[in-house]
């Protein structure tokens, strides 16, 4: 996910976030406020290095599951992605 990608999807995630990742403060969403950069520095500050990506991971499969932010992700991808993601699993 990018930095357009996050804050449009930033309001829809804010209240799940906080319900899942406890340690993130009202203070952090403030601080935070879309910023995809200051996301990242905020979950390292409360999780440390390794759950960072575990964060990171719980985020982008919400955005991917999120109804609300699909016409984001599919006009936005590229044209070769989208093929690759249009053909069947075997």
């Amino acid at each position: 996910m990018n930095q357009e990608q996050f804050g449009q999807f930033w309001t829809q995630l804010k209240a799940p976030l906080k319900a899942r990742w406890e340690k993130i403060s009202d203070e952090d969403l403030l601080e935070i406020e879309g910023n995809l950069t200051t996301f990242g520095s905020v979950v390292q500050k409360r999780y440390g290095e390794a759950q960072k990506e575990e964060v990171i991971t719980w985020v982008n499969r919400r955005y991917a599951h999120c109804p609300e932010t699909m016409w984001v992700r599919d006009t936005r991808m590229p044209i070769q992605r989208h093929r690759e993601r249009a053909r069947p699993s075997s």
